[in-house]
């Protein structure tokens, strides 16, 4: 069947499996953390399970903040597209209302 589609089809029907494989085993992960999550809730109570999640939330918040190469150096406003002028006229106008 493979000669069908010619030499090179190969490399990408491995290419389908092992992506399928990663997918699937995404899903069993998924599920099992889900479940793992309603069990740590109810043995260990609802303020430990969520200062667990606000840590992985800070962790997560953190490694996002220091590989994020595209906005380093940049304010909030810059990296939201916004031009700098804009926020001090706004504070400008606001002060002389």
């Amino acid at each position: 069947m493979l000669q069908a589609f010619g030499s090179g089809c190969w490399r990408w029907i491995l290419l389908a499996a092992a992506a399928l494989v990663t997918v699937v085993m995404l899903m069993i992960v998924g599920c099992f953390v889900t479940f793992r999550g309603a069990v740590r809730l109810a043995f260990w109570g609802t303020g430990p399970t969520m200062l667990v999640a606000a840590v992985l939330t800070a962790v997560g918040f953190l490694v996002c903040v220091f590989t994020a190469e595209e906005t380093k150096g940049m304010t909030l406003a810059q990296a939201g597209g916004e031009p700098e002028s804009a926020t001090s006229n706004d504070e400008q106008s606001l002060q002389t209302d």
